[in-house]
C-alpha cells in the first residue's frame, strides 16, 4: 500500500499536468480594432443597426478556453434600458445584452465555440436593437439612436504553437514577428537581384508599415545561415552542381532560424523557384519543408485579365440590408488604380430588391467623396441593373462612394417597422467608361506604368540599389492594386523597344546617359528653383547636401521614373522612400518632382511650373533673375542723381 502511495505521489509531482503543457505550448496574442485598420469609433445608428469586422485568424489554431472578445462601446445617454445589443461569432450568437449604461464593456468568453483552422479570419457582428420611446418616428427625428464600437475593443487569442513549420506557414508564421532578412550572394546575377527586388516589394506588403524587410549580401552560405540571428530568412542563390540543390523550395532551421531556400541549378530555375513562392496557389500548396517547380509557364506572373468593372462585394460590401423606419448608410473605398486603363468616366450599376410601396416614401441616395450625386426614390420593388454616372469633376485617384437608404411611413405607429425591407446586391460594380490621356505626374504612376516596365541600373545593382528599387516596387504596387507589373532587370544601355522604365541611378551616373530630367543633381554646386508664379526662389540648397528625388518625365518617347539622390550619400534616397511608403504620402504626391529625406518632403512640384538653374553653369542670368529689381532701383537712382546735378549745373552756367 505504501508503495503504492510513493508511486502516485511521485506522478502528481513529476508528471506535467495540462495546465503546464498549455502554457509551454500556447501563444497569446491581442489584436485590437485599432491594429486592423479601425483607427475611430464605428458608429451604429438608427432603431437597427449592425458592424461585421475580421480578426485575422491566418490558419492558426485556437484554444478556445484561453481565449475571449472585449467589446467597448459608448451609447446614447438617452436611450431606453429596453434597448439591446447583440454580439455573433462566424454567425453564431454568443452574447445580447440591454444596453444599461452609456459606457460598457462587453467580456465574452469563447470557450463554447468551435473555431475551424483552416479559416483566415474569425467574423464578429454587433448589432444593437435602440429605443428611447415607442414612437420610433419621435426616435428616429431626435438623431440620438447611436453606439460606438470604441478601437480599444480587442479579441485575444490563445494560440497553439506550430512545432514544424511548413512552407505554406512560413508567411503566417512571418506576420507574427514582423521582420525578415533577406540573403543574396555576394557576387550575384541578374536573375538573383531581380528576385530580391520582387521579394523585398511583396514581404514589405505582406507585413505593412510597421513591418521590417532587411537586404545582406553573404560570401559563404553556410556560415552565413550559422550565424543568422533573425527567426525568420529568405535565402535566393543559384547554386550549381550541388547535389543538395533542387529547382524548388526548401524550407530549413538553423540555430532557431526558419530559413526559406528560393534556388536552381540556373537563373531560370532561381527566377521560376521566386514566382513559384509569390503565387499565392503554389505556395499555399507546400504543406510540408520542400516543394519542387518543374518548368513554371510562361505566363506564371503575367497581367491579371484587364478589368473595367469592379464589384462592390470585392471592396469589401457584400450585401447592404436596411429594414424598418431607418436611415442607413455604408461606404466603399475605390482606388483608381484597380483600373488598368486612366479611367474618363465612371458608373455606378446598382442591383437589388426593396419591398413595393404604394404610399410610403423611400430613397436611395448615392455619395461620392461625401457629395450627394443623386436621390433616388424607390417604389416597384426591383432595382435592377440601375446606372449612376459619377461626376468627373468629384472624382479622385482615391474616392469614397456612400449608399444610403432611406423609409418614412405615411404614419407613424410601433408595428411600422418591419413594414419597409431593402438590399443592395455585392453583384453591383463600379464600371470604368473610356480613358483619359495619361500625363507624366505622380499621380497617373499606375497608368503611365501599364502595362510593364522594366527597372534599369547603369551597372550591375549594389545592395543598396536593390534596396531602392525594392522599396519603389513595394510603393508601385500599392498604386496598381492587382494589376501590378513583375517588371525585368537592365543594366549598361536603354534598347529602343522599352517605353516604360524606372531608373536607379546616382548622379554621376546620370551624367553618363543621354537622359534629360527636369532636375538633373550633380556632386558640386547648387540648385536653384525659382517659381514663375510667387516669383521668387522658393529653394535652394547645395549639391553636397544629400536628400532623395523621383521624377516623372519623358525622354525620346519613354515614360521614366527615375531615383537619384543629391551628394555621395545614396542612403538619404533609402530613407525618403521609406517615409513615403508610411500612410498614403506617396499616393498624395502630385506633379513630377519630390524631394525629401526619412522625416519629411521638402517640395513636391510641376516642372513647367518653375525654374530650376544651377548658378555654377549661369552665374550672370541668375543675378539677373534674383537682382534685376534691385539693379533697376539703384539704375533708377543714379540716374535721377545724374539729372539733379546737370540741373543745377546748368543753372548756374
Amino acid at each position: 500500500m505504501k508503495k503504492l502511495v510513493a508511486v502516485f505521489a511521485y506522478i502528481l509531482v513529476f508528471v506535467p499536468t495540462n495546465k503546464a503543457i498549455s502554457s509551454e505550448s500556447v501563444k497569446h496574442i491581442k489584436i485590437h480594432l485599432s491594429d486592423i485598420g479601425y483607427k475611430t469609433p464605428l458608429v451604429l445608428e438608427g432603431r437597427r443597426a449592425s458592424y461585421s469586422f475580421f480578426f485575422p485568424l491566418d490558419g492558426k489554431e485556437v484554444v478556445p478556453d484561453e481565449s475571449f472578445l472585449e467589446i467597448n462601446t459608448e451609447s446614447s445617454p438617452v436611450l431606453s434600458k429596453d434597448s439591446i445589443i447583440k454580439v455573433s461569432i462566424n454567425d453564431v450568437s454568443v452574447f445580447s445584452s440591454y444596453i444599461t449604461s452609456s459606457s460598457n464593456t462587453l467580456h465574452i468568453p469563447l470557450h463554447s465555440l468551435s473555431l475551424d483552422p483552416r479559416n483566415d479570419f474569425i467574423k464578429v457582428t454587433v448589432s444593437v436593437i435602440q429605443y428611447i420611446t415607442k414612437d420610433p418616428c419621435y426616435d428616429i427625428s431626435t438623431e440620438s439612436l447611436w453606439t460606438n464600437i470604441l478601437p480599444s475593443s480587442f479579441i485575444k487569442l490563445a494560440l497553439k504553437k506550430e512545432s514544424n513549420l511548413s512552407i505554406s506557414r512560413f508567411i503566417p508564421s512571418l506576420k507574427e514577428e514582423g521582420k525578415v532578412v533577406i540573403g543574396i550572394p555576394k557576387s550575384r546575377s541578374l536573375s538573383e537581384a531581380k528576385g530580391t527586388i520582387w521579394l523585398y516589394s511583396f514581404l514589405k506588403g505582406e507585413l505593412g508599415e510597421e513591418g521590417i524587410v532587411k537586404i545582406e549580401e553573404f560570401g559563404d552560405i553556410e556560415s552565413w545561415m550559422s550565424s543568422l540571428s533573425e527567426k525568420h530568412a529568405v535565402v535566393i542563390t543559384k547554386r550549381p552542381n550541388n547535389k543538395e540543390t533542387h529547382q524548388g523550395i526548401r524550407l530549413i532551421q538553423r540555430n532557431g532560424s526558419h530559413i526559406l531556400l528560393l534556388e536552381g541549378e540556373n537563373e531560370k530555375q532561381v527566377e521560376e523557384s521566386v514566382a513559384g513562392f509569390l503565387r499565392e496557389d503554389i505556395r499555399e500548396s507546400a504543406f510540408g519543408d520542400m516543394l519542387f517547380i518543374n518548368r513554371l509557364d510562361e505566363s506564371y506572373l503575367g497581367q491579371k485579365d484587364q478589368i473595367s468593372k469592379v464589384s462592390l462585394s470585392k471592396l469589401g460590401l457584400s450585401d447592404f440590408e436596411m429594414e424598418g423606419i431607418d436611415k442607413k448608410q455604408a461606404n466603399v473605398y475605390l482606388n483608381l488604380g484597380l483600373y488598368p486603363r486612366k479611367p474618363k468616366e465612371l458608373r455606378l450599376i446598382l442591383y437589388g430588391a426593396h419591398t413595393p410601396l404604394d404610399t410610403g416614401k423611400a430613397l436611395l441616395n448615392v455619395y461620392l467623396n461625401k457629395h450627394l450625386i443623386k436621390s433616388i426614390p424607390l417604389k416597384d420593388g426591383d432595382i435592377n441593373g440601375l446606372v449612376i454616372p459619377l461626376p468627373s469633376y468629384l472624382i479622385r485617384k482615391e474616392n469614397s462612394v456612400g449608399l444610403e437608404i432611406s423609409y418614412t411611413p405615411p404614419y407613424c405607429k410601433a408595428d411600422s417597422l418591419e413594414e419597409f425591407k431593402c438590399e443592395i446586391y455585392g453583384t453591383s460594380y463600379l464600371e470604368a467608361v473610356g480613358s483619359k490621356k495619361v500625363e507624366t505626374t505622380f499621380e497617373d504612376i499606375p497608368w503611365l506604368l501599364n502595362p510593364y516596365f522594366v527597372i534599369f541600373f547603369k551597372n550591375p545593382p549594389s545592395k543598396k540599389d536593390i534596396e531602392v528599387a525594392g522599396k519603389l516596387l513595394y510603393l508601385i504596387w500599392q498604386s496598381q492594386g492587382e494589376n501590378r507589373t513583375y517588371p525585368e532587370i537592365l543594366t549598361g544601355e536603354l534598347p529602343p523597344g522599352i517605353h516604360n522604365v524606372v531608373a536607379v541611378l546616382s548622379p554621376s551616373e546620370l551624367k553618363q546617359l543621354s537622359l534629360s530630367p527636369p532636375l538633373l543633381p550633380s556632386t558640386e554646386g547648387f540648385i536653384r528653383i525659382y517659381d514663375h508664379g510667387k516669383e521668387k526662389v522658393i529653394w535652394e540648397v547645395e549639391n553636397t547636401t544629400p536628400f532623395g528625388i523621383l521624377e516623372v518625365f519623358r525622354d525620346a518617347g519613354r515614360n521614366i521614373l527615375l531615383a537619384t539622390y543629391t551628394g555621395d550619400r545614396e542612403e538619404e534616397l533609402v530613407n525618403f522612400l521609406e517615409y513615403l511608403s508610411e500612410g498614403k504620402r506617396f499616393a498624395s504626391l502630385d506633379g513630377n518632382i519630390a524631394i525629401g529625406d526619412g522625416k519629411r518632403i521638402f517640395l513636391n512640384f510641376r516642372g513647367e511650373e518653375v525654374n530650376i538653374e544651377y548658378p555654377e553653369k549661369e552665374r550672370l542670368s541668375l543675378f539677373w533673375e534674383r537682382y534685376r529689381f534691385l539693379i533697376f532701383a539703384i539704375a533708377w537712382l543714379v540716374l535721377s542723381i545724374f539729372c539733379i546735378f546737370l540741373y543745377f549745373r546748368f543753372r548756374r552756367e
